[in-house]
C-alpha cells in the first residue's frame, strides 16, 4: 500500500477478498484475481506472469512490443522460457521452434509450446465471458481465442522462466486429470466458435485420446511385467519387448 501511496500515477492498488475467490474442481484458483485486474487494465497490450513464474530479460517487453510495430498482423507475440523444477534448470520450454508466424491450426494441432509468462497480446482482441470463471486451461482459452483473430509471433529467446513445483495447483490431480481438461477445453472452444475449427479439434481429441490409451496400456503391461515370477520373465517374449521399448525411449529423449 505504501508505494501504491507513493506512486499513484504508476501503480494502483487492487485489495481482493479471499470469499471472492474462486474455485475450479474444489480448488482455490487465481481466476477471481484475474479478471479483476483484466477488467481494470487500460493498456493497449496486456503481458502475463503469474505468482510462480518471472521473467529473466529486462529487454522483454520492449522487444515484444517491437515486434507489433512491425508486424501488426499478429494477435500475440510469445518467447522461450526456461522450466525450472524445484530450482533446477530442465530444458527451454519451447525447443525446437523457429522463430515467426504460428496460426491457429499450430495452436489446436500442437502440444502446449506457448509459455503463459511470455505472453504479450492485444487487449481490444480477447474478450472473457462468464464461462472463462470455470475453464480449467485459462491460458490455453485465452491463446485459442486470440489465435482465432490473427496469428502469433514466437521470438526465439529465452526471456522467462516457468517454475514447476510440488506447490504448483496441477500437482497431485487424478490419472489423466489433465488430458481430460484439455478434451474439455478445446470442446468448449469449439462450441463457443460454433464448429468453426470443427475437423482440426477432432483430430487434435483423437491424438489426445491415442495418447492417453499408449499410456494406459504401458501401464497395464508394466503391472503385468511386474507380477511375473523370475522363470516366466526369463521364458516370455513380452517381457523383453518390454525392456527394449524402455531403453529405446530413454535413448530418444536423451
Amino acid at each position: 500500500m505504501a508505494y501504491a501511496d507513493k506512486y499513484p500515477d504508476k501503480i494502483r492498488l487492487f485489495l481482493n477478498n479471499r470469499k471472492d475467490v474462486i474455485f475450479i474442481d474444489d480448488r482455490p484458483s487465481g481466476r477471481a484475481n484475474f479478471l479483476n485486474s483484466y477488467s481494470e487494465a487500460r493498456g493497449k497490450y496486456i503481458a502475463i506472469c503469474e505468482g510462480d513464474d518471472y521473467w529473466t530479460d529486462k529487454t522483454k517487453l520492449e522487444r515484444q512490443v517491437a515486434i507489433f510495430q512491425k508486424i501488426p498482423e499478429c494477435s500475440l507475440v510469445f518467447h522461450n522460457a526456461l522450466i525450472v523444477e524445484n530450482g533446477t534448470q530442465v530444458i527451454n520450454f519451447s525447443s525446437g521452434l523457429a522463430e515467426g508466424l504460428y496460426d491457429i491450426e499450430s495452436v489446436i494441432s500442437k502440444p502446449w509450446f506457448v509459455p503463459s509468462q511470455s505472453m504479450l497480446f492485444r487487449k481490444e482482441l480477447l474478450e472473457l465471458g462468464e464461462w472463462f470463471k470455470y475453464i480449467y486451461n485459462g491460458d490455453y482459452i485465452m491463446q485459442l481465442l486470440l489465435a482465432s483473430k490473427l496469428p502469433f509471433y514466437y521470438v526465439d529467446k529465452v526471456m522467462s522462466a516457468y517454475r514447476v513445483h510440488g506447490g504448483g495447483t496441477s500437482r497431485g490431480r487424478e490419472h489423466f486429470y489433465h488430458p481430460i481438461k484439455l478434451v474439455e477445453t478445446l470442446s468448449v472452444f469449439n462450441c463457443f466458435t460454433e464448429f468453426k475449427y470443427d475437423q482440426l479439434i477432432k483430430k487434435r481429441l483423437d491424438a489426445i485420446r491415442s495418447e492417453m490409451l499408449a499410456v494406459e496400456r504401458e501401464q497395464i503391461l508394466r503391472s503385468t511385467i511386474l507380477g511375473m515370477s523370475w522363470w516366466e520373465k526369463a521364458l516370455t517374449f513380452r517381457f523383453y519387448s518390454y525392456v527394449a521399448g524402455y531403453f529405446l525411449r530413454k535413448m530418444k529423449k536423451k
